[in-house]
């Protein structure tokens, strides 16, 4: 796939990584990589995000969008499962 598919795999699976981290190991330390790695994956998903809402027409209500698309991508995180689909296919049906 593309590059920005392979990095959106790599950011999710440091998510999946610091949220087992944190359930393990419960601190403000653990809560903030988790804050981290969700940063890095909404930063690498943004892209993909514009483009929805532009293709749905949802520019005039683009900072509500991109609050949804942040809880879509959070759900999409937590049933990404490497050994069915690829990350990219959670995202684009959440």
């Amino acid at each position: 796939m593309s590059d920005k598919s392979d990095a959106l795999e790599r950011a999710v699976m440091e998510l999946i990584e610091a949220r087992t981290a944190l359930e393990a190991a419960p601190g403000a330390r653990a809560r903030a990589a988790v804050d981290r790695a969700f940063a890095r994956l909404a930063a690498l998903a943004a892209p993909r995000i514009r483009y929805f809402a532009r293709i749905y027409g949802l520019a005039d209500f683009f900072e509500d969008a991109e609050q949804a698309a942040a809880i879509a991508l959070y759900r999409a995180a937590e049933r990404f499962d490497p050994s069915r689909a690829r990350f990219t296919t959670y995202v684009n049906w959440q």
